[in-house]
């Protein structure tokens, strides 16, 4: 989950292609509404916090983002942000700083196990602590921090599991304000598209394929040849 009303991947991806991002994304300095997704690598803009206006609770993503500032880059070693002495205030003083992990297609999300076990990874601006190398760009030092938590050590695992049922269950069974799109909890689309993805192939535009391949034969490795999906549209 981004503390901010959308993640960094999000902003990218609209500008890969070539798309302007909703006001509402990113402002600049000034808080003025910003379109342009180019702008915020350039420097020109910033995520807003989760809740958008103080008036409609942005102080809350605001605390949310600085706590996971402290516990995945503070607490174990890794690079905060703002940065002044390199000048760059990264993405609302917090460089990518969200909970869950991050999948090959390009969403997020923190999973919880059937076991209700759940391990979530948070990501705060740069290398992680123990690294040698210097931080090289705005993604660079990420620190993580992965809490697991076993029920049964805490009550009945059964009990759990059966109370689980019931409470996500009665999530899935609420009414929808739109029809043909029923109520999820966080966590189900990203679990079905992950069993489309592996089922399918990743569909990955031709933009960032390349980048991607760039990567690799910069750092000498293997990088799997495209597969043509009719299902995609496109390379996977």
């Amino acid at each position: 989950m981004s503390t901010t009303t959308v993640p960094t991947g999000k902003v990218r991806e609209a500008a890969r292609a070539g798309k302007e991002v909703p006001a509402g994304w990113l402002a600049d300095d000034h808080g003025a509404p910003v379109t342009e997704p180019a702008a915020f690598d350039r420097g020109e803009a910033h995520l807003r916090w989760l809740g958008g206006d103080a008036d409609t609770g942005a102080y809350k993503g605001f605390g949310l983002g600085l706590l996971v500032e402290v516990l995945s880059a503070l607490l174990p070693g890794a690079g905060t942000g703002p940065h002044p002495e390199s000048g760059e205030n990264r993405e609302a003083g917090a460089s990518g700083t969200g909970a869950g992990g991050t999948g090959a297609d390009g969403t997020g999300a923190s999973g919880t196990g059937a076991d209700g076990t759940g391990a979530g990874g948070t990501g705060a601006g740069g290398t992680g602590a123990g690294g040698t190398e210097q931080p090289r760009s705005r993604d660079d030092d990420i620190g993580y921090l992965v809490v697991a938590i076993a029920p049964g050590g805490l009550r009945s695992g059964v009990d759990f599991l059966a109370e689980a049922t019931g409470m996500f269950g009665a999530v899935l069974d609420c009414p929808p304000t739109r029809a043909g799109e029923p109520v999820r909890y966080p966590g189900w689309p990203e679990d079905a598209r992950s069993r489309e993805r592996r089922a399918h192939g990743v569909p990955v535009g031709a933009a960032l394929y390349e980048e991607m391949l760039g990567l690799a034969r910069d750092n000498c490795l293997r990088f799997p040849s495209p597969v043509h999906s009719a299902r995609a549209g496109g390379r996977a």
